[in-house]
């Protein structure tokens, strides 16, 4: 059994390192482009390295958010040189979502609103059908974020 165990083990090992270099070195894309629903599918698979302000280091008050998404810090970023979105139902303003695993969220509170960041990762699109509508959202799940030197 444990025989079996071993070769189960480097066959997903080695499954899961072909998918891995099946990605390129992350490339720059505009932050707006990769946060836009209609070209976030793009995103879905490999890293990507985008430029962005930091907003606010927590989550907007009138916004739920997906239960999977409790290992990670939420905070919000805009686009460098763009101005926050208001909320419809709330009127609260707001940013891009950046999702981050809470391991690597350090930076994320020592940072100050228009902070300018480079974070690479990819996209997420959260969506929602019911009968009669349907939403989607896109989040950026953050893999890595420096601050940028002015």
């Amino acid at each position: 059994m444990e025989k079996v165990f071993q070769v189960f083990l480097i066959i997903f090992l080695g499954i899961t390192s072909i998918k891995a270099t099946d990605c390129p070195p992350p490339k720059e894309a505009p932050f707006k482009k990769v946060m836009n629903v209609s070209f976030a599918e793009d995103y879905l698979e490999c890293p990507t390295i985008v430029h962005a302000q930091l907003f606010s280091s927590d989550r907007p008050k009138a916004w739920t958010f997906p239960n999977n998404l409790n290992d990670f810090v939420i905070f919000q970023c805009v686009g460098v040189g763009e101005d926050p979105k208001t909320m419809p139902l709330s009127g609260e303003l707001t940013g891009e979502f950046i999702a981050i695993p809470k391991n690597k969220s350090d930076l994320i509170f020592e940072l100050k609103r228009g902070d300018k960041v480079k974070i690479t990762g990819v996209t997420w699109i959260y969506k929602i059908d019911s009968p009669g509508s349907s939403f989607q959202n896109v989040y950026f799940m953050a893999t890595a974020i420096e601050k940028e030197t002015p």
